[in-house]
């Protein structure tokens, strides 16, 4: 792995658009981690005034809580790499199995050390919200989040079977101070 260039998080706007459909793109459909639904909503206009109402809390889908998106930006090529998504409570579904944070690279990116960085400007983001620990979750077989997770000192607390995607989540705690 050779050096990551220095990464921004950024608030997604129009002027990203054609970066987050590349975005969409490249994950060829599938679920993207820490977008917001971007995969399930139509156009990125949507998607920013789906952000919007996240951020604001209102319009929110039953169950979900106030959440802020942010695109991780390569501050030397302007490239998007990554997303991530900081919710600023927990229901019972993100205190068994989704965490505080969610978070994604894409895969044009992918072990070059985005990740880690990700989470930890994540995790300063999450400080500025007076969050001073956040649980981050991911797939019990993902190793690559396993490492960007322990990379930002995550302490494994358990493992939890969610059954409706029929899968393992490790849950680990992360201080933010």
């Amino acid at each position: 792995m050779g050096k990551v260039n220095e990464i921004n998080l950024v608030i997604p706007t129009i002027a990203y658009k054609t970066a987050i459909e590349q975005y969409r793109k490249d994950f060829d459909h599938q679920v993207i981690e820490g977008s917001s639904q971007l995969f399930l909503i139509p156009s990125v206009e949507e998607w920013l005034d789906y952000l919007e109402n996240q951020k604001a809390g209102v319009n929110l889908p039953s169950g979900w809580v106030r959440s802020l998106q942010f695109l991780a930006v390569d501050s030397t090529t302007n490239q998007l790499v990554g997303m991530v998504n900081i919710r600023l409570s927990l229901n019972d579904y993100l205190l068994n199995y989704g965490g505080h944070i969610g978070y994604s690279v894409s895969p044009h990116h992918r072990q070059k050390g985005y990740g880690t960085k990700i989470l930890q400007l994540a995790l300063q983001e999450a400080a500025k919200h007076d969050l001073s620990s956040v649980l981050v979750t991911c797939k019990a077989d993902n190793i690559g989040s396993i490492k960007v997770i322990k990379n930002n000192q995550g302490i494994l607390e358990d493992q939890r079977y969610e059954p409706k995607q029929k899968v393992m989540f490790n849950r680990y705690w992360i201080s933010t101070k």
